[in-house]
Parts: structure tokens; sequence; C-alpha cells
């Protein structure tokens, strides 16, 4: 499960995280930095992943979540709309480009309408339209 939050995660954060799982009465293995392996008595596991943590080594991507678009209307409007004035433009865009500029937008801008997503996906794709 990934663990989208507004700022990246500190240690604090982490030391937290782990305390409130314990609390909860699940066995928590912390023995990877970048992961918390959760697991309730005769359960599977669970593994918990901060998206950004200032205690990641450089270059790690957690990745954005497996279906960011199931509830989530505004980047489902942007991608259409990011398509749409592609091809007004006569400009071909890969629905798995613009799926991915649009979900990095909104981890950007998190309160951002379908809108301001489509132009901020459109200029990080450099699509000038």
């Amino acid at each position: 499960v990934k663990i989208i939050h507004s700022r990246p995660w500190t240690a604090e954060d982490r030391a937290n995280l782990t305390q409130q799982l314990h609390s909860q009465g699940l066995d928590v293995d912390t023995s990877n930095p970048r992961i918390h392996k959760a697991r309730g008595e005769g359960q599977a596991s669970m593994d918990l992943v901060p998206f950004a943590a200032d205690y990641y080594p450089q270059g790690f991507h957690a990745g954005y979540p497996r279906n960011g678009f199931k509830h989530n209307t505004e980047a489902r409007l942007a991608v259409k709309e990011l398509k749409l004035r592609a091809a007004e433009h006569g400009r071909k865009i890969r629905g798995y480009s613009a799926e991915q500029a649009v979900l990095k937008a909104q981890q950007q801008h998190k309160h951002a309408d379908f809108r301001d997503l489509r132009a901020h996906a459109e200029a990080a794709l450099s699509l000038g339209c």
C-alpha cells in the first residue's frame, strides 16, 4: 500500500507509524528502511510504503498508486483533456505518457483542478498546445 502525503515523510513519521501499528496489535517488520511489513495474528502481511520520504536513498521512487484513476475524477478528466488538446494540434501522445504526467502533476499540485493538471502535464511533456 502506498501512503500518499502532502510532504515527504520523516524518520519521526516512520516511528509514529510503527508505534500506531503496534498499538493495533500488529507485528511490524521494519528491517527494510523503506517498507513497514505489518501482519496481524494469522493474517497475510501488508507492505506500507510512503510515496516520498526524506530518509529514502537518492534515486528511490516508490511509484504511483496502482490504479491512480479509479476514484480520481480530476486526473481522468485531465488525461482526456490533454489527449484531446494534443490531437487538436496534430500531436500524438501515448495514453501511458499522459497518465504518468498527470499523476506527477497531481503530486506536485495537490488541489489543482483538471484544467490546471492538464496544463502542468502539457508543460512537462513539452507539447506546446
